[in-house]
């Protein structure tokens, strides 16, 4: 990401390390003191200050000696995974993951195979190492009792030039994804998710991409933005995400200059037009040949066999191989692993090129280097620091130490300042600093100050304190001082001179290059690269919100969003005018159009070409109360979905289904009412809380009137009596189902509500017109006025659910300014209740709860909730903890087909984009004032309010003895 925000991150983070072994059973945390900048940039290791004119830097590099391990990649991966995260503290959880054998089966069941297990005392976890047996990708999944969960996948990614194409395709890959098509899905997680820690940067040799959360939902939705991204990146389909990140040429008109532009290349220009970067090539390879570009868009590394994966925290292990297999199943073993093998580089036996080989680091020798990279240098009494700022020889040391994050660890002193006349004093000095060391080794005073600074874990400590006494400080240090820095010729002295005409002759290369680049073109290539330059800059400055058209005097929303080819279109007609003695054979009707035939096809061949032409139909009624407006809107949904080369077919289809239907077929009909009924008694037995809240509100709103009686008791009793019907009615019930089609199909109201790809968005519009040109244009007879309520009478459906509820708008609340309240309640986790709920649109305010022992206590209960509410004291931090839980819990993540729908549903019940925002800010803002504030609210449910429970027989009898008659007792099963 930003060059500034990631050397800030390194500056803050590279002080932790981790020692990671997966193919030994053993891992261990400690702690690096390893000081210096680092540029984590198409292959350059180093950065540093260097600000004197007139004066030359030097930089003194060794390479330690080490050959190539699976091992060494397996810890850089890991360290990777937790650098950036300092709080361990815990215990291994025995309340959070699954248990070890719980684990391993959930494992075996998602595919997974364990390797290895071990309890690590230094970070209080337990580390298993898992491997996907379908590709063979490694999962570290260390558990704990951390809330701070950690997930990472890394891959490896050798550059094959200096041309930043894994750093351009690391942007690439995060601007928008299969699932989750934002232009800058990136950035949208940094502005609005609950995330501790989001980033992704690349290394010379791997990509890193790295997500942490305490919000365990949260948490997940970062994971699979993050899979969705590397597995399926848009970007591989766009070539002009790959202009934008990397580079392009721009021109604005065609007697204008031509120039570069792009995030990755002017992030770059920025870094190395600093002084104190090596500058061992010049700038403009970044502009590579779009030909190479588009060689690496098959993102082949980005392959979960060549990936390392990373699970740290407390979150649920089932979850988490769960969500990997959803991707990982996806992909077939590959070979890609062994070609992005990074194979150590040749050393030298002198500065001439001279292969020689070496033994492998082992653990203990990789744990020793890094206690001594903190005697030679980790504080101002270090004698390497030490006797060099004394040396007057420079200005500052800026950089050094071991670095051993990349496949072959190295040493560096990195000085600024350093007179050009001095350069070969600084190094002799250095060497005969180190030839000393060699020989006398260390003080036991410092030592023994490493040991007890906290600079490793205790368990590090003790481990090497144990073998500083078995072989003496001496023994261990001074062979790997001689043995790894003094006598090794893989070594590179760096200088670095300053240039005051260096940026003026870079500049004016790079317009050499330009105007040969512009020079070569044709008038033909400037109009094209003019219009190119037009278009990508339309595509960076256009919003992601849905555009409203009209067709034919009928509202189309339109959302462009990337749906993999896939349109989902919901055709909304609009039902405020129906009579009400119709109503409740709305869900029938809509059952009807699906599951009856046409003249030319009965209902099983119908369903059958539905099936084969499109991902599926359905039609469902839909009403809500609409915010400061009386009436209800109330509408039929039909919803459908179709691959983009069956469109047309979709669109015939909801035509055919809509207007050539024949509800005729009597005896199917029967077998209609007869499941639904059967149905309903089987929801009904299993959805007491919801039948109790639903009867609630049915006798204040009109809004939950229409939806009670289109689905809970009413309608059942009404399937009831229908069904008692059908035989001797049917043609009156046949002619009123075409009654309800003739009020139904009319442009007056329509609205369409498409999601899919611009192209096909596009490609749809012909069809669109055909269709809503079918829909015949009938004026409106008028609002219906949905009078009726349920009585508001106290009752007891003979499952212990009882509920209370009140309109609290009607007593004179108002949502306003700082008070949105329900947000407020959410905020306060929902205290006293067992839940409570606040319809915004119709303020109906209802509490509710299951399976009470007491129907007429929990009542009680309720009917103190203000009282409770004036008493409730919150400290800060857990306030805080609720306002960040219901921000994150106010805009779920959703897919593209669902955030199309969202759309429409805010359409319909006209909320704007600056209400939601305020609802942002109001819950925010959330302070204990607004609690006693709603306090006084909600006492209209305790003076007014109804009463629903659905209970048994005896409780209800239990409950009028106490309280003579206090409810009415309905039997509905």
């Amino acid at each position: 990401m930003a060059a500034g925000r990631r050397r800030e991150v390194g500056r803050r983070l590279r002080r932790r390390f981790l020692v990671f072994s997966s193919f030994l059973s053993s891992l261990l945390l400690g702690e690096s003191h390893a000081v210096g900048h680092r540029c984590w940039r198409w292959g350059w290791r180093w950065r540093w200050k260097v600000t004197c004119l007139g004066q030359c830097n030097v930089l003194f590099y060794r390479r330690l000696l080490q050959s190539a391990t699976e091992s060494a990649t397996s810890r850089h991966a890991a360290r990777d995974m937790n650098k950036s995260f300092a709080d361990f503290e815990g215990r291994p959880s025995s309340a959070g993951r699954s248990g070890a054998a719980e684990s391993n089966s959930i494992a075996q069941k998602f595919g997974f195979k364990k390797i290895s297990e071990e309890v690590i005392d230094e970070c209080k976890s337990t580390a298993v190492l898992y491997e996907h047996l379908k590709i063979g990708a490694e999962i570290m999944s260390l558990t704990n009792d951390n809330e701070n969960k950690v997930f990472g996948i890394v891959f490896q990614t050798p550059p094959k030039d200096s041309t930043g194409i894994p750093h351009i395709l690391e942007h690439s890959v995060l601007c928008g994804s299969k699932k989750y098509p934002l232009k800058e899905p990136f950035v949208e997680l940094l502005k609005s998710s609950l995330h501790t820690f989001l980033n992704a940067f690349t290394y010379p040799d791997r990509t890193c991409f790295l997500v942490a959360s305490t919000n365990l939902k949260n948490f997940y939705n970062l994971v699979d933005v993050y899979l969705d991204a590397v597995f399926f990146p848009k970007c591989v389909e766009d070539f002009q995400t790959f202009q934008q990140e990397g580079w392009h040429y721009e021109l604005n008109d065609p007697s204008e200059e031509i120039s570069f532009k792009g995030v990755v290349l002017n992030e770059m220009k920025g870094v190395y037009l600093e002084p104190d970067n090596i500058l061992g090539r010049v700038c403009q390879q970044v502009t590579h040949s779009q030909k190479l570009l588009l060689s690496y868009r098959t993102h082949k590394y980005y392959h979960p066999s060549n990936a390392k994966i990373w699970f740290y925290g407390d979150d649920d292990s089932n979850e988490c191989f769960r969500i990997l297999s959803a991707y990982l199943d996806q992909y077939d073993k590959s070979p890609v692993s062994n070609e992005s093998r990074i194979e150590p580089q040749k050393l030298f036996l002198t500065p001439v090129r001279v292969i020689v080989k070496y033994p492998t680091l082992d653990l203990e020798t990789e744990l020793a280097l890094c206690f001594l990279d903190h005697l030679l240098l980790g504080t101002p009494a270090s004698p390497l620091r030490r006797i060099l700022l004394e040396s007057r020889l420079r200005d500052a040391i800026v950089g050094n130490g071991v670095e051993d994050e990349l496949l072959q660890p190295q040493f560096s002193t990195r000085l600024k300042g350093v007179s050009e006349d001095d350069v070969q004093k600084v190094e002799e000095l250095i060497m005969s600093t180190l030839k000393n060391l060699a020989a006398e080794g260390f003080g036991s005073e410092a030592v023994d100050l490493e040991n007890n600074t906290g600079s490793f874990p205790r368990g590090l400590s003790l481990m090497l304190r144990s073998i500083i006494v078995a072989e003496g400080s001496k023994a261990v240090f001074c062979p790997l001082i001689e043995k790894l820095i003094l006598n090794n010729a893989h070594c590179v002295t760096i200088e670095m001179q300053p240039d005051p005409n260096k940026e003026s002759q870079d500049k004016a290369v790079e317009r050499q290059i330009l105007e040969k680049v512009k020079s070569s073109m044709t008038q033909e290539d400037l109009v094209e690269l003019v219009c190119g330059t037009r278009e990508l800059r339309l595509r960076q400055e256009t919003p992601d919100p849905p555009e409203a058209l009209k067709f034919n005097g009928v509202k189309v929303l339109q959302h462009d969003l990337f749906t993999n080819d896939v349109l989902y279109l919901e055709v909304v007609f609009d039902l405020c005018h129906l009579r009400q003695d119709l109503l409740q054979l709305i869900p029938l009707f809509c059952q009807s159009l699906l599951e009856m035939g046409t003249r030319d096809l009965d209902f099983v061949q119908l369903n059958q070409l539905v099936g084969r032409k499109t991902g599926g139909i359905s039609i469902y009624p839909f009403t809500s109360s609409v915010r400061e407006k009386a009436d209800p809107c109330f509408h039929v949904i039909v919803h459908g979905k179709a691959m983009g080369e069956r469109v047309e077919d979709l669109f015939s289809l909801i035509r055919c289904i809509l207007q050539d239907v024949q509800f005729t077929d009597q005896q199917r009909f029967e077998q209609l009412v007869s499941q639904s009924k059967a149905g309903m008694e089987s929801c009904l037995r299993g959805s007491g809380d919801a039948i109790a809240a639903t009867r609630m509100d049915a006798k204040l709103n009109a809004a939950r009137w229409i939806s009670e009686q289109l689905g809970e008791i009413s309608y059942l009793e009404f399937l009831r009596d229908l069904e008692k019907r059908v035989d001797k009615e049917w043609p009156a019930i046949s002619s009123s189902l075409d009654a309800i089609r003739s009020c139904l199909l009319s442009r007056e109201g329509c609205i369409v509500n498409m999601t899919a790809d611009g192209k096909i968005l596009t490609e749809s519009s012909k069809y669109l017109a055909e269709f809503i040109d079918a829909i015949p244009s009938v004026p409106s007879p008028g609002t219906t006025t949905w009078s009726s309520l349920l009585s508001p009478m106290k009752e007891a459906i003979v499952v212990n659910y009882v509920g209370k509820a009140a309109n609290i708008y009607e007593a004179g609340y108002q949502l306003h300014g700082n008070s949105y309240l329900w947000d407020r309640i959410q905020v306060s986790g929902g205290a006293y209740s067992t839940y409570s709920t606040l319809d915004t649109d119709s303020g109906v305010f209802s509490d509710m709860s299951s399976r009470d022992l007491n129907l007429l206590k929990t009542v009680d209960v309720y009917d103190a909730t203000a009282n409770f509410l004036r008493e409730l004291e919150l400290d800060d931090n857990t306030l805080t903890k609720a306002i960040i839980k219901a921000i994150g819990d106010v805009d779920p993540y959703q897919l593209p087909k669902a955030k199309g729908y969202s759309s429409l549903m805010r359409h319909l019940l006209g909320i704007t984009e600056e209400e939601r925002q305020i609802r942002h800010e109001e819950i925010l803002s959330t302070s204990m004032k607004h609690f006693r504030e709603f306090a006084d609210a909600i006492e209209v449910v305790k003076d007014k309010g109804v009463v629903v429970a659905v209970a048994s027989i005896d409780d209800v009898a239990k409950a009028n003895e106490e309280k003579g008659g206090f409810f009415k007792v309905k039997k509905v099963l």
